[in-house]
C-alpha cells in the first residue's frame, strides 16, 4: 500500500516538472514504419466497363485510389498537358499582366487563333488555352512563364515530380507531336495526383469548372466566344450509354477539368466531381469515340459515389502544437498538417465516432534551420479496433532560420533583446541592492578597519589642533604680561636734561580722545631711543598689543629739524613693521 502512493507521489511529481519545463508527454515519438491497412474495401466487380486502355478513380480529398486499371501505363496526354502548363502559369504569373503575342506562334491543331504582336492578358490565354483546347495559348504561357521552351519544359517536369507523379516526361506545353515523334508521357495515375493538387489552386479550379468564356476584342482581333471542351459541364442534350442505360452527358456534379485527343493517344479526359463532401477525379486515356472518355468518367463517378464516402479525421485548421528549436532564430516551430485527414470509408461504415488519432513527432527537439514545409511527424488513424488504417505528414508552418550566438545556450534571436534587457535590470538592481545595504550595514570587515583609521585620524588631528591654540594662548597671555610689565616700567621714568631732548611721545590715540572731553585725561606715556635692542622690542610688542595705540610721525620733529637719535628710531621702527608685514604674509601662505 505504501508502494503504491509513493509511486503515485513519484509520478505526479515528474509529470508536475515536466509541465513546468515545458515538456508535457504529449506526443510519442515516431519510430520505424508500419503497415497501413486502408479501412474501405475495394470491389473490382462491382465497377462498370470501361472504354480506355487506362483508367483510374481516386478520391480527390485523400489520394486513395479507389478503382484503376493500367494506372501506370505510359501513354500520350495529348492535350490534358496543358493542365500543368495552367497550373504553372497561375502559380507564376499575374491574371492581368498583359502579353504580347510573339512572331513564331503555334499554328499547328486546335488554336484561339492568335496574332502576332496581339495583346492579352494572361486570365484571357488561360480560358482560351483550357476551354478551346488554344495550342498556341499554351505556347505563348509557356514562354511568359519560362522564357524558353526547354527552361519550361523543366519547371513543368520538377512541379510533376512535386505533386507525386512517378513516370511523366514533358517537352513541351501543349501535347503535341513531332513530325509522329512522341514528345509527352505520362500514366492516369500521374495525371489524377497532379490534377489533385491543381484543383487546390482556386484560380486553376475556377478556370476549368467554366463552360463559356469570351475574350473581349484587342488590337488585333475581334471578340472570340469559347466553349469548353469539357462537355460534361454544359452538354445536356446529349446522352452516353453506360451499361444498359443511357444517361446525360452532362454531369450536374461535375467540376473539370481537361480534354484531349491525338490519333496516337486517342480519347483522354481528366474530369473530377463532387458530391456533398467528397470530390473524385476521373481519369480515362486510349479511348475511341466521341463520348467514351465521358462515359468513362460518369461510369466511374456513380460508382464512386455509391459505394463510399469520405470522413475527415483531422481537420487542417492552423497549427495543432508548436516544438521546442535547438539553435534557432526563433524559439519554437510551428506544426501542422498540409490538409485534412480525410478517410475513404465504405458507405455502410457506421463507426466514424470510434476513428482515432495518435500524434507522433519526428525529432524529440529539432535542430535548426528548419524548412516550411519540412516533414515534422505523422498523424495516424485507428480504427474500432485500433487497426492502423491511415497515415499523414505533420510539417512545420513555418522556416525557422538558424539562430546567433545566445541561441546556442538556449536563447532563441527572438527573446535576445528581453534576455540582454533583463541582464542589464538586473545589474542595475545588483548595484542599488548592494548601495543601500552597504548604507544600512557599515559595519563591514572593510569599513570597520576604515572607520576605524578616520577614527583615529581625526582624533589626532583634534588633538594637535588643540595642542596649537593652547600653546598660542599661552604666547599671547605671556606676550601680554611681558608688555605690561614694560609699560609699567618705563612709563614715569624720569630722564635729564640731555636725555629730554632725545625723548619721543608715543600717544594712546583712544586716550588722546578721552583727553578732548575731559580736562584731567591722562599724560601720554613716553619711552627712551636709547633703551637696549631686547628691550626695545618688547616696547615694540607692548605697544602693539595695545592697539589702537601706535606711534605717529607727528610725534617726531618736522623733517630737517630732527636729531640723530630721532632718524636712527625712525630707521629702526620702519624695518621692525617691514618684518612684521612679511611674518604675517608668510603665516597666511603657510
Amino acid at each position: 500500500m505504501k508502494t503504491n502512493r509513493l509511486n503515485k507521489v513519484i509520478s505526479t511529481l515528474a509529470i508536475a516538472a515536466l509541465i513546468l519545463i515545458g515538456s508535457a508527454p504529449c506526443f510519442a515519438f515516431a519510430e520505424d514504419e508500419v503497415e497501413v491497412t486502408p479501412l474501405a474495401t475495394f470491389d473490382d466487380s462491382k465497377v462498370p466497363g470501361t472504354n480506355g486502355g487506362s483508367v483510374i478513380l481516386m478520391n480527390a480529398e485523400n489520394g486513395d485510389v479507389i478503382y484503376e486499371k493500367n494506372a501506370h501505363q505510359l501513354r500520350e496526354p495529348a492535350s490534358v498537358t496543358k493542365i500543368m502548363t495552367c497550373l504553372l502559369a497561375v502559380e507564376n504569373l499575374e491574371m492581368d499582366q498583359v502579353i504580347t503575342v510573339p512572331e513564331n506562334v503555334e499554328r499547328a491543331g486546335t488554336s484561339i487563333n492568335l496574332v502576332p504582336g496581339e495583346e492579352l492578358t494572361v486570365e484571357q490565354l488561360l480560358y482560351g488555352m483550357m476551354l478551346k483546347s488554344g495550342n498556341d495559348a499554351a505556347q505563348v504561357l509557356g514562354l511568359a512563364v519560362g522564357g524558353d521552351m526547354k527552361h519550361f519544359s523543366k519547371m513543368m517536369n520538377r512541379r510533376a515530380k512535386e505533386c507525386g507523379a512517378q513516370d511523366s516526361v514533358y517537352k513541351n506545353p501543349n501535347g503535341l507531336n513531332e513530325n509522329a515523334k512522341t514528345l509527352n508521357v505520362t500514366t492516369v495515375y500521374d495525371q489524377a495526383v497532379i490534377t489533385r493538387q491543381a484543383l487546390k489552386n482556386e484560380a486553376f479550379r475556377k478556370i476549368v469548372s467554366t463552360a463559356r468564356y469570351t475574350i473581349p476584342k484587342t488590337n488585333k482581333s475581334k471578340a472570340r466566344k469559347l466553349k469548353n471542351s469539357n462537355a460534361c459541364l454544359w452538354a445536356d442534350k446529349k446522352y452516353v450509354t453506360i451499361g444498359d442505360k443511357k444517361v446525360p452527358l452532362k454531369y450536374s456534379d461535375c467540376t473539370g477539368v481537361k480534354t484531349g485527343y491525338t490519333t496516337a493517344a486517342g480519347g483522354c479526359y481528366v474530369g473530377s466531381a463532387k458530391r456533398g463532401d467528397m470530390e473524385l477525379i476521373a481519369v480515362s486515356f486510349g479511348s475511341y469515340g466521341v463520348e467514351s472518355k465521358f462515359a468513362d468518367a460518369i461510369a466511374l463517378w456513380e460508382y464512386g459515389f455509391k459505394h463510399y464516402k469520405t470522413y475527415t479525421a483531422m481537420k487542417a485548421d492552423g497549427a495543432i502544437t508548436e516544438q521546442k528549436v535547438k539553435q534557432g532564430a526563433l524559439a519554437k516551430v510551428k506544426i501542422g498538417l498540409a490538409e485534412d485527414v480525410d478517410i475513404t470509408l465504405n458507405k455502410n461504415y457506421k463507426y466514424e465516432d470510434q476513428i482515432t488519432t495518435e500524434m507522433k513527432l519526428k525529432y524529440e527537439e529539432p535542430e535548426a534551420p528548419i524548412k516550411d514545409g519540412a516533414v515534422m511527424g505523422s498523424v495516424q488513424v485507428f480504427d474500432k479496433d485500433g487497426k492502423l488504417i491511415a497515415v499523414r505528414d505533420l510539417i512545420a508552418l513555418e522556416a525557422v532560420e538558424e539562430g546567433g550566438p545566445l541561441s546556442h545556450i538556449g536563447i532563441a534571436d527572438e527573446y535576445a533583446w528581453i534576455f540582454i534587457a533583463a541582464i542589464v535590470v538586473a545589474i542595475l538592481l545588483a548595484v542599488f541592492i548592494y548601495v543601500r545595504w552597504r548604507r544600512d550595514h557599515p559595519r563591514s570587515s572593510s569599513h570597520r578597519l576604515q572607520a576605524f583609521i578616520r577614527e583615529k585620524t581625526d582624533a589626532a588631528k583634534a588633538a594637535r589642533e588643540a595642542k596649537a591654540a593652547k600653546e598660542a594662548k599661552a604666547a599671547e597671555e605671556a606676550k601680554a604680561a611681558e608688555a605690561a610689565e614694560a609699560t609699567d616700567q618705563y612709563a614715569e621714568k624720569e630722564v635729564g636734561p640731555a636725555a629730554e631732548e632725545t625723548v619721543y611721545v608715543i600717544p594712546n590715540i583712544r586716550e588722546i580722545t578721552q583727553a578732548s572731553q575731559a580736562e584731567d585725561a591722562p599724560k601720554p606715556r613716553t619711552y627712551s631711543v636709547e633703551q637696549p635692542f631686547g628691550e626695545e622690542k618688547t616696547m615694540m610688542e607692548a605697544v602693539k598689543e595695545e592697539r589702537p595705540t601706535a606711534c605717529s610721525r607727528t610725534d617726531y620733529a618736522p623733517r630737517g629739524q630732527r636729531t640723530a637719535a630721532e632718524k636712527r628710531a625712525i630707521r629702526r621702527e620702519r624695518a621692525k613693521k617691514r618684518k612684521a608685514r612679511m611674518k604675517e604674509k608668510d603665516d597666511v601662505r603657510h
